[in-house]
């Protein structure tokens, strides 16, 4: 499969694909590791968060607001 089937594939068939690859790497022995960017961003987060100036939402309630926001 290259970009171009991919650009044909419906969104359906894209989620499809999306679904069945993170279903393999969860099933299969290999540790998926976090690019090294993403342990400074969590730890700025962390530092807002303890500081106040970042706040927490509800996991529910974020992704509807997702979901409007990219609909």
């Amino acid at each position: 499969m290259n970009a171009l089937d991919i650009k044909k594939m419906t969104s359906e068939e894209k989620m499809q694909t999306i679904e069945a690859l993170w279903d393999s790497m969860i099933h299969d022995d290999v540790e998926i590791k976090s690019p090294a960017w993403h342990a400074d961003v969590l730890r700025e987060t962390e530092i807002r968060y303890k500081s106040g100036t970042e706040t927490s939402e509800d996991w529910a309630e974020s992704k509807k607001k997702l979901r409007q926001q990219f609909e």
